[in-house]
């Protein structure tokens, strides 16, 4: 079997080798992500399982799923700030606080939702 030197390819042909490539990587991570999620949630929401999930336990699987993408968007968000130059975030105000988080919600984060609310032991 022959092995494929990327650098005998043309411009457009090593092009759509990394773009091929990337998207490979970029599948592999959703998947990742939503074992992750599947994982942590199903532990965290169905302590005994039976033949069918509960109303509550279907809930707290959707609102844990919820959470988990909340809270790794505003983690990639903040990181992804924290690399570019400063600059306020949209969700700041130049107001005085009146004691509730600036953006609305109660907990800091953006628009007020609550990452630690949705499944119990959280």
């Amino acid at each position: 079997m022959a092995t494929l030197n990327v650098n005998d390819l043309d411009k457009k042909s090593r092009a759509e080798v990394q773009s091929f490539i990337e998207e490979q990587q970029a599948n592999q991570q959703v998947t990742a992500i939503l074992s992750k999620i599947t994982e942590l949630c199903w532990d965290k929401c169905v302590p005994k399982p039976g033949k069918d999930l509960s109303a509550a336990e279907s809930q707290c699987i959707a609102n844990c799923s919820e959470r988990f993408l909340d809270t790794s968007m505003f983690v990639a968000a903040r990181i992804q700030g924290k690399m570019k130059p400063k600059k306020s975030p949209p969700w700041s105000s130049t107001t005085k606080s009146t004691g509730a988080a600036e953006d609305g919600g109660t907990d800091g984060t953006p628009g007020g939702t609550d990452l630690t609310n949705g499944c119990a032991g959280w």
